[in-house]
């Protein structure tokens, strides 16, 4: 009779909150005008106690989201704003209207948001500006999770986003306790970085960061990872791919010493080198005790400190992953640290170590071989060893020699057919013009024959193009890359990647690559992240229905 009353107390006090949404996720709907936005409106005004409102994954104009904001205007009760990806295909001019109609309109309803999720829409520094009320009024006040992945706001995006945080913080008297914020591959650099850890430094509630790839140097990670140690309660950091270095490193560690509940740590490929690893591993075994998930590959990490890392981690009672692939351990290493971790919690955690580089020492002694004649020009890029970029299978030399098979009537090779199509792609810019129109007509007549020939090798094209683009180093130490401004072939890419007879074994690839740092692509910033936004959007997707196919 205790056992049953014991449940019966157990039931009263648990509570299941449903919640009450409208969700058009995914639909692929392209909401231009007020008509035809009509089914979304219809939508939001049937729902009776509307807290969530999807409508990631379709193209919304400013008609249809002024039509749409007009049905928000007194939804008090709205608290989760899901509206990444909402703009594929809009031109940038207009995303800064659409978003003001849709802000005003919950901050009109004066709404307690919980979470906003904009990832995935490129609309830079306009288009934070245009939501920068929104977030420092009052519906923000109450924001726990704030997802911006993928926005490309580059620097000063990154300067009005801080300030519109911190006026958050100081017009709410303190209520602001932002608790989740992700803002990766938005290139914030060192400058943008800085701005937000002088506002993470006051806001101190944080439990979950995520920035990775945004080209932030060491003179940035430092006052990041300073500000962030402030915020006592972090649970999850992922710092991947910026640039740590020597002072990055150590003032990570410092600040590690802060997190007591630290769950998930990731700077992989961040340069951390031993030094950097061997003084994380000094506060993990201190401090970080609670660690499940640690992911240091591609690091330059050396054996010893490797082992260092792996002793502080066996005090991880609860530790299920550690990803430290990649690293320079070479054979001996690699076996010299399993027999380390054998039978510890760590053995059963490790990661693959199949891409690790071999000893340091090794890859600086091959680094130094040089031939007289292989000073090439800049031009041709620069030669990076790393593994995602690896392509197999023949290696082709721009300016070869005729193949016997032609790719299609009309080309001797790969070689002439990318000439053309950089040719042709010089001219275009941002704006959808009708000679723009004409550009993509005769890109399409060039490319498509051959992406459909029988004979059409995928890894072959992706290396002679990227070649000419610069991004790839030759074998010919005669060429020169002639293109000096990748924007029109980029632009045209995001173009030709869309269409159905473009290769998607090529996707990732391109992704590969043209995700790299790169002073050619730095150029063409904007170019460059409406690229990799679509190609990003089509492995989601091609993820997603690879998952439905194996279910």
């Amino acid at each position: 009779m205790t056992d049953l009353n014991d449940i019966t107390n157990l039931l009263s006090k648990t509570k299941v909150q449903q919640l009450n949404e409208v969700n058009f996720s995914s639909k692929g709907l392209k909401l231009n005008t007020a008509k035809d936005a009509s089914e979304v409106v219809q939508a939001i005004n049937e729902c009776k106690d509307l807290q969530a409102l999807r409508l990631d994954g379709n193209t919304i104009g400013v008609e249809a989201a002024a039509a749409i904001a007009n049905a928000l205007r007194n939804r008090k009760e709205l608290e989760r704003a899901y509206w990444s990806d909402i703009f594929t295909g809009r031109l940038r001019s207009e995303i800064p209207s659409a978003l003001k109609s849709l802000g005003d309109a919950v901050f009109s309803a004066q709404a307690s948001l919980v979470e906003l999720d904009l990832s995935d829409n490129a609309f830079g520094p306009d288009g934070i500006n245009a939501v920068k009320f929104l977030l420092s009024s009052r519906p923000g006040y109450t924001i726990k999770v704030l997802k911006l992945n993928n926005n490309g706001l580059g620097p000063n995006g990154g300067k009005i986003l801080a300030a519109a945080l911190r006026e958050c913080y100081e017009n709410s008297g303190g209520e602001f306790s932002l608790e989740t914020f992700f803002c990766g591959r938005n290139r914030l650099e060192i400058a943008g970085s800085a701005a937000l850890a002088s506002t993470f430094k006051i806001i101190g509630t944080l439990e979950n960061v995520s920035m990775p790839q945004n080209g932030i140097k060491s003179e940035g990670i430092v006052p990041l990872v300073t500000a962030l140690s402030f915020n006592k309660s972090l649970k999850r950091l992922n710092l991947n791919d910026n640039i740590f270095s020597e002072d990055g490193s150590k003032a990570l560690a410092e600040a590690m010493a802060n997190w007591s509940n630290l769950e998930y740590l990731n700077v992989g490929d961040c340069l951390l080198r031993s030094d950097g690893a061997a003084a994380i591993a000094s506060t993990i075994e201190k401090y970080n005790t609670n660690l499940q998930e640690v992911l240091v590959d591609s690091n330059e990490i050396e054996t010893g400190a490797a082992l260092e890392l792996a002793t502080a981690l066996k005090n991880c009672p609860s530790l299920r992953k550690l990803d430290i692939n990649a690293n320079c351990f070479g054979s001996k290493g690699i076996e010299e640290l399993k027999c380390h971790i054998e039978g510890s919690v760590v053995a059963d955690s490790l990661c693959s170590l199949s891409e690790d580089e071999g000893l340091l020492e090794e890859a600086e002694d091959d680094s130094s071989i040089t031939d007289e004649d292989d000073k090439s020009d800049d031009n041709t890029g620069k030669l990076v060893n790393d593994k995602e970029l690896c392509i197999t299978g023949t290696s082709v030399t721009p300016e070869s020699s005729p193949r016997s098979t032609n790719v299609h009537k009309g080309f001797l090779d790969y070689d002439e057919a990318v000439r053309s199509f950089l040719n042709m792609s010089r001219s275009l810019g941002d704006s959808q013009d009708t000679s723009q129109k004409q550009v993509f007509c005769s890109i399409d007549t060039l490319m498509s024959p051959m992406f459909n020939s029988s004979t059409f090798e995928s890894e072959k094209f992706s290396s002679t193009l990227l070649i000419h683009m610069g991004l790839l180093k030759s074998e010919d130490k005669k060429f020169s890359c002639t293109i000096d401004d990748l924007n029109g072939p980029i632009n045209a890419l995001r173009y030709i990647v869309k269409q159905s007879y473009f290769p998607k074994q090529a996707i990732p690839i391109l992704k590969a690559f043209i995700n790299k740092p790169n002073e050619r692509l730095d150029k063409c910033a904007t170019a460059k992240h409406l690229l990799m936004q679509t190609l990003f959007q089509f492995i989601r997707h091609n993820g997603k229905m690879h998952s439905k196919d194996s279910a």
